[in-house]
């Protein structure tokens, strides 16, 4: 009798614990033949925002999200201006005729690249546009391709020449390049990419 009161007391358990290991034995079997669920691939930016101090010959990425600066920079002079597009930001000082691009990832400024004096530049679309009033000249490359720019190279002709100094040059978000001759009356664009 107390054999049988033993054997009955540990069908039980076993009947109790059988539910479970078949739930848990069922569970990972449809976790692992579950072929999930599609997601959408968000792209998130760093939510910075680059602002300039000139009192203070400074630049800094304001990360909006945090809502405090996480970095900053020294500009050489109090005349500059920060150019940006997309991953690609520029420190411009018009005055030197200098251009350094900005490492956002390290807070570093790059080897700054010379420009003619007065030079004007304009980013857009993924293309860098630079334009000399005081050599009538203009040109277009890439934004990846500024950091080697030299305005005497072959490597980097003028795509237009003997402009008029009082010319207007921009660039679109599409890469277009757009200069207006005012003596003319006429809108020169050329294509982007």
């Amino acid at each position: 009798m107390v054999m049988g009161r033993l054997l009955s007391g540990r069908r039980r358990r076993v009947a109790s614990v059988a539910p479970v290991v078949a739930l848990a034995v069922a569970l990972a079997g449809l976790a692992v033949a579950q072929d999930g669920f599609a997601i959408t691939e968000l792209e998130l930016d760093d939510s910075g925002v680059w602002v300039t101090s000139q009192a203070r010959l400074s630049l800094g990425r304001f990360n909006y999200n945090a809502g405090r600066l996480d970095g900053a920079l020294v500009a050489s002079t109090d005349d500059f201006e920060v150019l940006q597009d997309g991953a690609q930001v520029f420190l411009h000082d018009p005055v030197a005729g200098q251009l350094a691009q900005v490492s956002p990832a390290r807070m570093e400024l790059g080897g700054p690249v010379e420009l003619p004096a007065g030079a004007q530049v304009a980013l857009g679309g993924g293309r860098a546009a630079v334009w000399a009033p005081s050599l009538g000249s203009l040109w277009v490359m890439a934004e990846t391709a500024v950091a080697s720019f030299q305005v005497d190279s072959e490597a980097f002709p003028p795509v237009l020449t003997d402009l008029p100094a009082n010319a207007a040059m921009t660039v679109g978000t599409d890469g277009e390049t757009h200069l207006f001759d005012p003596a003319a009356g006429r809108l020169i664009s050329l294509g982007g990419g």
